[in-house]
């Protein structure tokens, strides 16, 4: 399972649409901007999911408000302000101290402004916590078990074992996609470093 991909999988060209125009920028420079975020916010949680402590918080959060329903319209999702706002509290969460550091390598690979960057990383967030819970609910997960799957998660992230190639490579050229992922392994690596 790769769970960057199942998220990518929820936005739709209409939510992209307006993720970009939110952002002011065009739809593929949304895109290259979220293919770089989603790989550091995955890996994030995957980090914070090691220690036992911080495993339970995933698990609540998730078994208390993020149960998937999100999943059921993205894109008004996307153009609620309390998403925007949980989407502020989780990114506090899972990076913390780090957060402007990430806000800056997003934005070095996607041409975005750092502050563009956190935005999105906050339209994003709701939406990836949105996929853990349903996969969560569906799967019937246990502490355990989430940890092993965002640990497995974190594993193909750093080795780029992940094809967002179909959410990313709008003029089919196949390069991208390549390069965002090989760029997020490597911020990922330096902001979180290996296991």
């Amino acid at each position: 399972m790769n769970l960057t991909n199942l998220i990518t999988q929820q936005f739709s060209d209409q939510a992209v649409t307006l993720i970009a125009n939110k952002l002011g920028v065009d739809e593929k420079t949304a895109k290259r901007a979220a293919a770089a975020a989603l790989p550091l916010l995955m890996g994030a949680l995957a980090r914070n999911a090691q220690s036992p402590q911080g495993a339970r918080s995933l698990y609540d959060a998730l078994a208390q408000d993020h149960n998937g329903s999100i999943l059921s319209n993205v894109t008004d999702a996307l153009s609620s302000q309390s998403t925007l706002q949980d989407g502020d509290k989780i990114l506090n969460h899972v990076f913390g101290t780090e957060r402007a550091q990430v806000d800056k390598g997003v934005s070095q690979m996607s041409g975005l402004s750092a502050q563009s960057s956190d935005q999105l990383m906050s339209m994003l967030a709701p939406i990836a916590m949105g996929v853990l819970g349903q996969q969560q609910q569906q799967n019937g997960l246990n502490v355990q078990d989430l940890t092993s799957m965002l640990s497995q998660e974190q594993d193909q992230i750093m080795a780029g074992d992940f094809n967002i190639a179909s959410f990313l490579d709008m003029d089919g050229d196949g390069q991208i996609s390549d390069d965002v992922a090989s760029l997020g392994g490597k911020l990922l690596k330096s902001f979180f470093g290996r296991r």
